[in-house]
């Protein structure tokens, strides 16, 4: 799942609605996250264990890494 987090930077309401669909997928789903308010939340997405892209040159790098990940077969 990729997020772009762009307005604003500092939403109460977001941390929960990121910590609740962190619940909702099942563990093996990655969240994605990018856009420039997307700093602004860094605690809740470490606890999410999101990856954050800091850049759109890292999206490359963040589906190469997603890649090389052996995923079970469903």
């Amino acid at each position: 799942v990729m997020l772009s987090i762009i307005y604003p930077a500092d939403d109460g309401h977001l941390n929960q609605e990121l910590l609740k669909l962190r619940k909702l997928l099942p563990p093996e789903v990655v969240i994605i996250v990018g856009g420039r308010s997307a700093g602004g939340y860094r605690q809740v997405l470490e606890k999410i264990k999101a990856m954050v892209l800091t850049d759109v040159g890292s999206l490359r790098t963040c589906l190469d890494d997603l890649s090389r990940i052996d995923m079970p077969n469903h």
